[in-house]
């Protein structure tokens, strides 16, 4: 039972709706011979092998082993894995609303959402959880505290928390409906507004929509679409389309036997005339690539960043009756432009594929040789793009490694970081919140000491971490920018972060600033350039 591939397609076809072979393309006779094969072994197997099989586990395995052997995006999920997954679609799951931290064996409260079950009741950052339905959580592991948190929308939980002071309180509290956004910052600097979208799930176009009206009067939009991994196709077209014509092709999909399908801007476009640039890098993936590749075609944005992933398959999510589901790719997806943003992979190789996208991302001067063969030109100004391998910046921003020293890399990879930030925060957040009652305040005027960098340094040895004296002395002024701006993550309102460090440290959205202060020239020079 080396691969078991019968075990797995016999469970598969099972499991699959029978409408699902109804639509596929006819069966030559020797498919349905091959089919009639599969199910008469897996019927013999299971009443005629001489021991006991768990087939639950035979089945996953080779469910597993089978998406193997094929493209890299074709995966098995498991069915606590698809709680997760449903949970980021949906942009919600059932809880109590807190966002959390364990430190030294303790569960801390890092913040509370607002309008959630824990803010309601009083809980505050810094509390800390030491016992969940009167059980002690002291020395819990930090991926086990979701399983005792969330639960049903509507179920009890009882909390014993230890407040600063040696009080004691007890919450009872009710799960509720805790939103996940989409959305992980929105403002504005000078007159440019700024919108980041980590993720691409049911709710994106509304949070999108709400986040660039909250901006107010704007002279032009940065949309960062960086490490944006994808998500659902339909929220990437819904907020591609805001920016376009109607009736402008925003992608077309091909599967196997199917029809070609093509989606196009409903006529939604609000912001079809406000100057936009969109930042992408090497984790820009799928949907968000949908997005950059139509309005760059379409020469809508001027893209700026690095070589995004290349993720051009298009996944169907069929899901078993255990809760468990596999995503098969059924279809590739090409921009307006005809470009397929797919990068070349070999079935059955993902070590392979995800290898050369890791020595790719370590190459801070990654690029694509100009590619006859893959040239292909946008639809207004007819200017050169390529496909074959991800969407490729209009201009191309390499990563500074000069600030960026290995050693900073090290330092934060340790984990140093998260704890140093936990026990700073834990031991300022009051005088800080006194001292710059505003982020503005604190922005101007709060910067990391000497000492304090030597301490974050200190407790990076302790994790591991190899401190080069020269490399840290490089780094030392971005990483005290970093470390400034995850403090203030904790301490100020959503988004404070990036709010920082995209201002003081980040020579990507340096560069889209200065694109939309002069966006006519920018216009003429890059977007209507042949």
């Amino acid at each position: 039972m080396k691969r078991l591939l019968a075990v797995a397609l016999a469970v598969c076809m099972a499991a699959l709706p029978a409408v699902a072979f109804a639509q596929s393309p006819a069966r030559s006779r020797g498919d349905i011979g091959q089919m009639q094969k599969l199910n008469y072994f897996y019927r013999f197997l299971t009443t005629n092998y001489v021991d006991d099989i768990a087939l639950d586990e035979v089945v996953e395995r080779s469910i597993i082993n089978t998406l193997s052997e094929l493209d890299p995006h074709s995966v098995y999920l498991t069915a606590e894995e698809m709680v997760s997954v449903r949970e980021s679609m949906n942009g919600a799951f059932g809880g109590i609303g807190i966002e959390f931290a364990v430190y030294r064996d303790t569960v801390i409260v890092v913040n509370t959402v607002a309008g959630s079950p824990a803010a309601h009741a009083g809980m505050l950052p810094d509390d800390r959880i030491v016992a969940v339905d009167g059980e002690s959580i002291i020395g819990i592991l930090r991926d086990e505290v979701p399983r005792l948190l969330r639960g049903e929308c509507g179920s009890e939980v009882r909390l014993d928390v230890v407040r600063r002071g040696g009080h004691i309180p007890a919450f009872d509290l009710k799960r509720d409906n805790i939103p996940l956004p989409t959305i992980t910052a929105s403002y504005v600097d000078g007159q440019t507004g700024y919108v980041r979208i980590d993720r691409f799930a049911h709710t994106t176009a509304a949070e999108f929509s709400r986040a660039v009206s909250g901006l107010g009067k704007i002279s032009g939009l940065i949309l960062d679409l960086r490490g944006n991994g994808g998500g659902v196709m339909e929220a990437a077209v819904s907020v591609a389309e805001m920016f376009l014509q109607p009736g402008a092709e925003i992608v077309s999909t091909s599967g196997h036997g199917g029809a070609e399908q093509h989606y196009a801007s409903s006529g939604k476009g609000a912001l079809v005339d406000l100057p936009l640039v969109v930042l992408i890098d090497e984790e820009s993936a799928s949907a968000s690539e949908i997005v950059a590749g139509a309005l760059q075609d379409w020469d809508r944005a001027v893209v700026i960043g690095r070589r995004s992933f290349g993720k051009g398959l298009v996944q169907r999510q069929v899901e078993f009756g255990d809760g468990s589901a596999m995503r098969l790719t059924v279809a590739r997806y090409k921009t307006p432009s005809g470009r397929i943003i797919q990068r070349p992979y070999r079935n059955g190789h993902s070590s392979e594929y995800y290898r050369s996208h890791f020595e790719r991302y370590m190459n801070s001067a990654d690029s694509v040789s100009a590619n006859d063969s893959l040239l292909f030109r946008t639809l207004k100004s007819g200017r050169k793009v390529y496909g074959g391998g991800g969407i490729t910046p209009d201009i191309i921003v390499a990563v500074d490694t000069t600030v960026s020293t290995k050693c900073m890399r090290q330092m934060i990879a340790s984990g140093a970081t998260g704890d140093y930030l936990l026990s700073y925060v834990v031991s300022h957040r009051d005088s800080l919140l006194g001292l710059y009652p505003a982020l503005d305040d604190y922005d101007a005027a709060f910067s990391l000491s000497d000492d304090d960098l030597a301490d974050l340094a200190a407790m990076a040895k302790e994790h591991g971490a190899e401190i080069d004296d020269d490399e840290y002395e490089a780094s030392k002024e971005t990483l005290a920018i970093y470390v400034k701006a995850l403090v203030a993550e904790r301490i100020y309102p959503h988004g404070a972060f990036y709010y920082i460090n995209n201002r003081r440290r980040d020579n990507v959205y340096a560069e889209a600033v200065g694109i939309i202060d002069r966006w006519q020239q920018a216009r003429r020079t890059i977007l209507q350039a042949r």
